[in-house]
């Protein structure tokens, strides 16, 4: 668990971060054949996932599996919304600069692709909801309404409330020092989450 002390580090890091800078459908449901993950209104197809694995990987030298560069759009948009509700300033362009530091400190040429501010702004949102939301409220109610709503091919597994709550505990204490060592994009170590496990039957749907 992270501690007072900590969260406090990693607030103040995310302020001074934001100053300086192929699946099938399941069966019965009306879900894409190309798609990893729908929920709501939103689908996730596969070629969403691989492009943002190719700017992870090519762009930013990050190393992230399939499964958590999907966590991390699944929670992009539902982070957004409630973005405001932290009380923290927060704008696309510094992402923006956040994605064009981490290629100039990796030697890769060229202005950052949107896959990867897309990415880039996933972990910093994760990484805000996990540090300034004490109560833990907000980022369970997401995690528990993906569990419980999403649909997902075989390939991307099924949601699991408590292995993303670990995923959280465990990418946390890496991040946080990092961040006190001054590392503009530590928030990139957030790539580490991920929220979905094998599936114990061959689709799975929210109910």
């Amino acid at each position: 668990m992270t501690t007072p002390r900590r969260r406090r580090s990693l607030a103040g890091a995310l302020a001074a971060t934001a100053i300086v800078l192929t699946g099938c459908a399941v069966p019965g449901q009306e879900g894409s054949p190309a798609s990893a993950v729908e929920i709501d209104d939103t689908v996730i197809t596969n070629d969403r996932v691989a492009d943002l694995y190719q700017a992870w990987t090519t762009e930013g030298h990050v190393s992230i599996d399939r499964r958590a560069v999907i966590t991390l759009e699944v929670l992009r948009e539902p982070m957004l919304e409630q973005i405001a509700d932290l009380g923290l300033t927060y704008s696309r362009e510094d992402l923006y600069n956040l994605a064009s530091a981490l290629k100039v400190s990796e030697g890769v040429e060229g202005e950052p692709s949107e896959e990867l501010v897309d990415g880039l702004e996933a972990a910093y949102l994760l990484s805000a909801f996990a540090i300034l939301d004490t109560t833990g409220e907000a980022i369970a109610d997401m995690s528990n309404h993906i569990a419980t709503e999403a649909v997902t091919s075989n390939r991307t597994g099924e949601w699991d409330e408590v292995a993303f709550a670990e995923s959280l505990a465990l990418v946390a204490p890496t991040a946080l020092n990092k961040a006190q060592a001054g590392e503009a994009t530590w928030m990139t170590e957030f790539s580490g989450a991920n929220g979905f496990v094998d599936a114990d039957e061959p689709w799975i749907a929210g109910e």
